[in-house]
């Protein structure tokens, strides 16, 4: 609205963001790919037409994120800028051509300052890899950003852009979020193609990995979701494209959803009907870390406050399924990728597919070119393969959750579920990899493919690192998580807080 209204310049903005990205970056190491010189020159092309629209010259309006700038992850291919998934093979590679998502956020009017770092093959939830090394958290360096689209949260947290595109299969988008005190949102399974991504989403992975935004405020969510979401169009967002990337394209367009949002201020929020899920998801395989006093607060807190803002009372929610989350998210994910791999991901590019065993003993001497939670997901892949009949047991009792929440929310209503146990712990694949369960919290909701939005509650007084919640709706109802996550901002009980980084 500033921008349409001329209370700021698209330059001034762009310039403002590039100065913060220089001012951080040295710190966070964040970016990977930088496009300073062609976002000045697009943001003083956005602020001609905008002063043409103006003066009412011209016919069709702007378009609605003209002059506004952003952050993609790097694992979207854009023209010119890197575009490796933190995998070693691919140092070096740079994008020929546009992702569909980031094709029409441009021709939305969005200007693209940087591309964030991410975790080796984007499968962690640290962002470090052995192409673009580690990034640090704004609001302490010394711990991680999240992952896999950290370098995209820490930037955006810093103000040095507007919102980012991300995305997420485990987690993605809302765990660095979460550490670094933005808005997230995975949409609905199936809303947004994964075509021109990077590593490359085959079969029903389609629906549980999904692009999607964060930002500073949750009212910007749903004009970026509104965006990305519908299906891929050949004639004009696949320029170029080869004959395989068609034939790919024609497998994935199966697992394609639409799905028609109305505005989240439509929705009557006295009438919606909350549910709560007050104790951390647990797992079978694997230990869950103690919730932090200050994540369970933030949780309490965000329930008064919708009770008592529309005189409602929130229901407790439990189901067996709900202890054995990774078990569920691990299983149903590796029944969908169909016997492609991990180590087949970190592989590419090199003379043959890694061993992942041999390559974990040469890590224990420093010998290894790949990261430890690489290496540890290859191993625990080759072990999930060998207990199908487990892994039937847990798809099936993860298809009764995904059945009995659907049918629990329906059109209207909003499950309040937990976090992550903790805020950003310290940078290290150890002790955090024996934590692994932990961040199934996010990651059920991708393989149950409901819409989850990652909320922002301040800072903990104790550590002074970001808190928050989840809001979860049935599938297809994502704009009734983002109007609750508005309406919680509009409160004061959510919002973005200043990092300790921030210089402006």
């Amino acid at each position: 609205a500033a921008l349409r209204e001329r209370r700021v310049r698209s330059i001034d903005a762009v310039e403002a963001c590039i100065q913060q990205v220089l001012a951080v970056d040295g710190v966070l190491n964040a970016t990977v790919g930088r496009r300073f010189d062609r976002a000045r020159a697009e943001a003083v092309a956005a602020d001609e037409a905008l002063e043409r629209h103006a003066r009412g010259e011209g016919g069709a309006a702007p378009p609605a994120l003209l002059g506004v700038p952003y952050i993609a992850k790097e694992v979207f291919e854009y023209p010119g800028l890197p575009y490796t998934g933190g995998i070693i093979g691919r140092r070096g590679v740079v994008g020929r051509n546009l992702c569909p998502a980031l094709r029409r956020v441009h021709a939305a009017g969005a200007i693209l300052i940087a591309t964030g770092n991410v975790s080796e093959g984007c499968m962690w939830a640290e962002s470090s890899n052995p192409v673009h090394g580690i990034t640090g958290n704004p609001y302490d360096p010394a711990r991680t950003c999240g992952g896999s689209s950290g370098g995209n949260a820490a930037l955006v947290a810093s103000l040095c852009g507007a919102f980012a595109v991300t995305s997420d299969v485990g987690g993605s988008t809302r765990i660095p979020a979460l550490y670094n005190g933005l808005f997230g949102h995975k949409p609905s399974g199936g809303a947004v193609p994964n075509l021109r991504t990077v590593p490359t989403v085959h079969g029903r992975v389609e629906r549980y990995c999904q692009l999607g935004p964060c930002a500073r405020t949750a009212k910007d969510l749903y004009p970026i979701l509104s965006l990305l979401a519908g299906p891929l169009c050949v004639e004009t967002e696949l320029l170029g494209a080869s004959e395989e990337e068609l034939a790919h394209h024609a497998a994935q367009a199966a697992y394609s959803v639409v799905y028609k949002w109305p505005c989240p201020s439509s929705v009557d929020l006295k009438r919606l009907r909350y549910f709560v899920v007050w104790d951390q998801p647990q797992a079978a395989m694997g230990a869950v870390s103690p919730r932090d006093a200050a994540m369970a607060a933030a949780q309490r807190e965000v329930v008064a406050a919708l009770e008592r803002r529309h005189g409602v009372a929130a229901e407790a929610y439990g189901h067996p399924a709900l202890g054995k989350c990774f078990d569920i998210w691990a299983a149903m994910l590796h029944e969908a990728q169909a016997g492609r791999r991990f180590a087949d991901v970190i592989s590419e590019g090199k003379a043959r597919r890694i061993n992942p065993f041999v390559e974990l003993l040469k890590a224990a001497v420093g010998a290894s070119d790949h990261t430890l939670p690489a290496l540890g997901l290859s191993v625990a892949e080759v072990f999930t393969g060998l207990t199908p009949g487990r892994n039937a047991a847990m798809i099936s009792l993860g298809k009764a959750l995904q059945a009995d929440l659907n049918g629990l929310l329906g059109d209207d209503g909003v499950l309040v579920f937990p976090a992550l146990p903790q805020p950003a712990p310290r940078h290290g694949p150890l002790p955090n990899l024996l934590r692994f369960a932990d961040f199934a919290a996010c990651g059920i909701f991708n393989t149950l493919e409901l819409p989850a939005t990652a909320v922002p509650c301040g800072l903990a007084p104790s550590h002074r690192l970001p808190v928050g919640v989840q809001l979860v709706a049935a599938n297809g109802r994502d704009h009734v998580a983002l109007a609750v996550a508005e309406d919680l901002e509009r409160a004061g009980v959510a919002g973005w807080r200043p990092p300790s980084l921030h210089t402006s």
